[in-house]
């Protein structure tokens, strides 16, 4: 029994990091979207590991990924110079699915990261789900995420990226009290992300 739990808990932490993966790469359709991501992300491990809760190893590559970023984003803001493309979306999201892995297996915080990623992994897999019932080809390009929504009604990438910084900021904040709270704290992400795309269909359906 103890050989068929531990399989099957590698087979889904191999399907979570491969969906991780996946999703920076479809996520990656509006200028600093991805950029504004994962310094959030990385900034909020950077804080946990310098809080004591991770290794250092996680302190160092969470703040290297950070100051990359960081500079990136400053090309990649609304309007974009330069654009990640699948040779950066797929690495850095390779990246980011390790850390939250190892973050389960060797600190049991997975939900405080987790909780970092909220806003690409619902916005992410409600879309995919939505299309799957729909009957279309998932691995197709399409224009069917929350965030391209209000894009679609005329509203700017600024506009919307600035709500999604915004959002990225308080689940950063509530990753900290996650360390304490998980559960707690999960729901209010959860309750907090879903807010947030009901107000981009909403605009993405004012201009119809």
């Amino acid at each position: 029994n103890f050989s068929i739990l531990y399989h099957s808990l590698i087979i889904l932490m191999v399907l979570f990091w491969v969906w991780i993966v996946n999703l920076f790469n479809f996520m990656d359709g509006m200028d600093g979207i991805t950029a504004t991501q994962v310094c959030s992300f990385a900034l909020g491990v950077n804080i946990i590991s310098f809080l004591g809760h991770l290794g250092h190893d996680l302190q160092l590559l969470s703040l290297i990924i950070f100051s990359v970023f960081l500079g990136f984003y400053k090309l990649n803001k609304p309007p974009a110079k330069i654009f990640l493309g699948d040779t950066g979306s797929i690495p850095i999201g390779f990246i980011v699915g390790l850390i939250l892995i190892k973050s389960f297996i060797s600190y049991d915080l997975f939900i405080p990261l987790i909780i970092l990623t909220m806003y690409h992994l619902i916005d992410s897999t409600i879309t995919i789900f939505f299309r799957l019932s729909r009957g279309e080809n998932i691995f197709q390009a399409h224009s069917s995420h929350f965030y391209q929504r209000p894009l679609q009604s005329g509203f700017s990438h600024s506009f919307v990226l600035k709500w999604i910084q915004i959002l990225n900021i308080f689940l950063l904040i509530i990753s900290l009290f996650a360390i304490s709270y998980p559960v707690t704290c999960l729901l209010i992400a959860l309750i907090s992300t879903a807010s947030l795309l009901k107000f981009f269909s909403i605009k993405g359906s004012s201009n119809e």
